[in-house]
């Protein structure tokens, strides 16, 4: 169908109408040929009339979501590890750091992506992968050793005597005791760490170094002196009379005799202590409270022997014939005849059970066989 259009009673010829029509639309590609269409920001009717990747929004030329504007054209934001000379070339959930789009700290990169770090605990193969203060070990993201997990970020595990919740929160070897970072009671603080108390004989410097059992003493960890050590272990010193295998465990004024605790040799007991034994001549009640070689005759200590007397250290033997000799070999020996202090030689013949004094024994005539009674007597008393 033709149509004719008047103007003021003037027909205007279809071909003048189609070439106006024509001329604008040929004028239209034109100016597109040539400028190349609006630049970013240009106010636009349709996204035909922007330039390059342009499109048209909101009556403005711009770039699609997923492009940015680089000054001549649209082009894709970066990805993590991609150049990047600012914020706005980088995707939306990086940023520019140092020339290179990287993830936020909460993030690691793999494949070009962004993944969120992992937390304590959670299984890892690298420390990249964790949050920033876990290290990945043995696949684990954790804490280092001298750290702790507090739900949120690792803190430094907290000294001795600093107030605490838990174990973990406490320094390697401490536990949390009584709301406080402390020692276990088997421990002690060697101003580094906490290690086990000391046995006995192990050197010490103060009384927590020891085990509860012992004593700094001297510098070495011991027993109270009212204890004796068995088997690392203290115990009490034995009283009067008990069963030992040991003088170490009796008290100090006791021996290990005969399987018991007693009173040494030199002392003898009376009620709840051993006394010191009485020397010859002192007053005395009974044996017992003399020297073990003395008796307690008329209220004295006097020799336990007939034939003895005291060299002032002890009572000593005074055979007065062979026959209180103990030996059993003929020869010349010492006698006190009747119990004199004068010490005399003889010669004694010892046969079988039998025990001879000779009174004189001629070996030639130089000297005077014949005797009377008083130098007998003087001689070796009345035998």
């Amino acid at each position: 169908m033709i149509c004719m259009i008047h103007y003021s009673g003037t027909m205007v010829s279809t071909f003048s109408l189609i070439s106006s029509v024509l001329a604008i639309v040929v004028g239209s590609v034109e100016y597109n040929s040539i400028n190349k269409g609006y630049t970013f920001n240009s106010t636009c009717r349709n996204s035909f009339e922007c330039r390059g990747k342009l499109i048209c929004l909101e009556d403005t030329c711009r770039c699609s979501v997923e492009l940015i504007w680089n000054g001549t054209n649209c082009i894709m934001r970066q990805m993590a590890g991609m150049q990047c000379t600012s914020q706005i070339e980088c995707q939306d959930d990086l940023h520019c750091v140092e020339g290179t789009c990287s993830c936020h700290e909460t993030h690691f990169p793999k494949d070009k992506q962004c993944i969120i770090r992992k937390q304590s605990n959670e299984l890892c193969s690298t420390s990249e992968e964790c949050l920033s203060t876990l290290v990945c070990h043995r696949q684990i993201c954790q804490c280092i050793s001298s750290d702790y997990w507090n739900g949120t970020t690792c803190k430094l595990r907290r000294e001795i005597n600093v107030p605490c919740q838990n174990r973990r929160q406490c320094k390697e070897t401490l536990d949390c005791s009584e709301n406080t970072c402390q020692c276990h009671d088997t421990d002690y603080w060697d101003g580094i760490y906490c290690v086990n108390r000391k046995t006995a004989g192990m050197p010490c410097s103060s009384q927590n170094e020891c085990q509860d059992d012992f004593r700094c003493l001297n510098e070495s960890c011991n027993c109270q002196v009212s204890e004796y050590l068995d088997a690392d272990t203290c115990f009490r010193l034995k009283d009067y009379k008990s069963p030992c295998n040991a003088t170490v465990q009796c008290k100090d004024t006791f021996t290990c005799f005969d399987d018991q605790c007693q009173c040494d040799k030199s002392n003898y007991w009376k009620g709840n202590v051993c006394i010191q034994r009485k020397r010859i001549d002192a007053a005395c009640i009974l044996s017992t409270d003399c020297y073990d070689n003395l008796k307690c005759s008329n209220g004295i200590c006097v020799c336990n022997l007939d034939k003895a007397y005291w060299d002032g250290v002890a009572c000593i033997y005074r055979p007065s014939e062979c026959e209180d000799l103990n030996d059993t070999v003929d020869g010349v020996y010492p006698v006190y005849p009747g119990g004199n202090t004068r010490r005399t030689y003889v010669y004694c013949i010892m046969r079988d059970n039998k025990k001879w004094t000779v009174i004189q024994r001629r070996y030639d005539g130089s000297v005077n066989f014949y005797r009377d009674l008083y130098e007998y007597t003087r001689v070796f008393g009345i035998v």
